[in-house]
């Protein structure tokens, strides 16, 4: 059976300034070495490479990812002898001042003939100009689905296998609203509509107000206190559902991932009992097209080296620990990655 993949790009086009900045966390890849300020307060910033030898320096704006990142260009340097600097720091101005030249280059590097675009689970996971030119390609993604406790579902007399479709899922709901005083729990907790998801599902395109509407219906929203959220009213056994992502995953586990499930965002879309979870791109890779041509090469073939299968079978980019969008990637850090990957692997 088919499953297509909804994908949602969650950051807009106006933060795609080749650094991704804010909360999503990015890595531009620029061709040729940094500007030499002599701040050294997490960056590394080394000397021009030898004269006709093309090199890399990547911008990266998650500083926990320093070490990881190291790591990657002095086994890469080890190999093939091509220079890869990293320079580290969540502050965009910093990044800004290290960057070549005046700023950041205003040309990313057409990215369609690349392994890393070719090997994206979803060529979708990119972002396009007007003529179609990739100038960007995830770097990292988020899953985002309706998490449940099973055990809890259990309870009202369901399993996962009787909800695959919008239909399906509002006839269980009302049926546990309908006997939450006799179940001691109901299907969702009241909304917070300030909370993390509540942006995600604003920045879907598909519409979700079918969802949303079901939500309300059943837990209208709520003034109360920070602590009785959604997530914590979930965590309690207060309701069967939550609408989450990966970023709740780590908090979610409390409950024990045996009693943890989850369903896709199911809104009334056609052919809906066939797609997986929801994706979205939390930053993305870009080049420099404005370099020199032996620095664009060597950039290139170091974004293909992170993104293909070695000789071992690993990708590189796993060694970064991050929910990675490449169909070959192996590391699956929590359930929502497991369950998305076992969908596209099903085709």
């Amino acid at each position: 059976m088919k499953k297509k993949l909804p994908l949602a790009l969650s950051a807009a086009a106006g933060l795609i300034v080749l650094l991704i900045i804010g909360h999503f966390v990015g890595v531009h890849l620029l061709s040729g070495p940094p500007a030499d300020t002599g701040d050294s307060s997490g960056t590394t910033v080394s000397t021009e490479p030898p004269a006709g030898q093309g090199a890399v320096c990547v911008l990266n704006t998650d500083s926990d990812l320093q070490d990881a990142w190291q790591t990657l260009a002095d086994a890469y340097t080890a190999e093939t002898g091509v220079e890869v600097q990293i320079v580290s720091n969540r502050g965009q101005a910093t990044l800004l001042s290290l960057a070549p030249g005046d700023a950041l280059p205003e040309t990313p590097l057409d990215l369609s003939h690349t392994d890393a675009y070719a090997q994206l689970a979803d060529l979708k996971l990119s972002l396009r100009d007007e003529q179609g030119r990739v100038l960007a390609v995830a770097s990292e993604i988020q899953v985002f689905g309706l998490v449940y406790n099973s055990t809890l579902l259990a309870q009202t007399g369901h399993t996962r296998a009787d909800i695959s479709g919008f239909a399906d899922l509002t006839e269980v709901v009302y049926g546990i609203a309908d006997n939450q005083k006799q179940y001691g729990f109901n299907a969702f907790i009241p909304a917070d509509p300030e909370g993390h998801f509540a942006a995600q599902l604003a920045a879907m395109p598909e519409d979700c107000r079918n969802l949303v509407d079901l939500i309300l219906n059943i837990a209208p929203q709520t003034s109360e206190a920070e602590e009785n959220t959604p997530l914590h009213g979930f965590l309690e056994g207060k309701a069967v559902f939550l609408p989450a992502g990966t970023a709740e995953h780590d908090t979610l586990n409390a409950i024990g991932s045996e009693n943890l499930g989850v369903l896709p965002l199911y809104t009334g879309a056609e052919n809906e009992e066939n797609q997986t979870l929801c994706v979205s791109a939390a930053g993305y890779w870009c080049i420099d097209a404005d370099a020199k041509a032996e620095d664009v090469a060597a950039t290139v073939d170091f974004l293909n080296y992170l993104t293909r299968p070695g000789a071992d079978g690993a990708v590189p980019v796993d060694s970064l620990r991050r929910m990675s969008p490449y169909r070959q990637a192996a590391y699956v850090s929590n359930m929502l990655e497991s369950v998305l990957r076992y969908d596209l692997a099903q085709g």
